[in-house]
């Protein structure tokens, strides 16, 4: 159950948003971490029976449940402290209006702190699985884990610097360098959760949990 668990888990961190509503619209995310964070705490709980060192780190779920909750309305409520909605006429003539919606320094600061720890989280997560993994003769299965904690590494600091940069006004040229940055970042988030996801279940294969 453990192995299983945790790579649904993992499957749900991963973003799907879809824009529904007239504008100013409502951004929701198919994939809710919320689902993801209760199957991690149910796959690290099974998990630690097994394996030295998982007892506390069951408690993060649960806590990442709470601002899970939080970010989710977030993300579909515009609350005026994580965002702004400004209004730009495109055509005078035709009262043509763009909504641009745009986060505040506490929206993205959250942003930041939920992507940070959710890294730590993965990174401690996997290198203590590489020690079941081992203990269980398998090697190799475990230099796949130990991988894991250094793209989740190089993922929380690309989230950071582009989103944090991106808050502020800057230089056209900056921005784009940064926007660039961005999508960077994007790709990695995605190998992450795809490499940790397939990690699992290769330990859920080849490992009686």
């Amino acid at each position: 159950m453990g192995f299983g668990a945790i790579f649904l888990g993992i499957m749900f961190l991963y973003d799907f948003p879809i824009v529904v509503g007239k504008p100013p619209h409502m951004i929701i995310d198919i994939f809710p971490d919320l689902a993801g964070w209760i199957l991690l705490y149910f796959g690290v709980t099974a998990l630690s029976k097994k394996t030295e060192g998982l007892e506390r780190l069951r408690f993060v779920p649960l806590a990442m449940m709470a601002f899970s909750a939080l970010s989710l309305l977030k993300d579909t409520l515009w609350f005026e402290g994580f965002h702004k909605v400004s209004e730009v006429l495109l055509s005078e003539n035709a009262a043509k209006v763009h909504y641009n919606v745009s986060q505040t320094f506490a929206g993205v600061s959250f942003d930041v702190c939920m992507r940070l720890f959710e890294m730590a989280f993965l990174m401690l997560l996997f290198r203590r699985s590489a020690v079941f993994c081992r203990k269980k003769g398998e090697d190799k299965l475990a230099m796949s884990h130990l991988s894991v904690p250094g793209i989740a590494l190089v993922e929380g600091v690309l989230f950071s610097v582009s989103k944090i940069a991106l808050a502020f006004s800057l230089p056209k040229g900056l921005a784009n360098a940064f926007g660039v940055l961005s999508q960077l970042d994007n790709l990695f988030a995605v190998f992450l959760i795809w490499y940790a996801a397939i990690a699992m279940v290769r330990a859920l294969i080849r490992i009686s949990d």
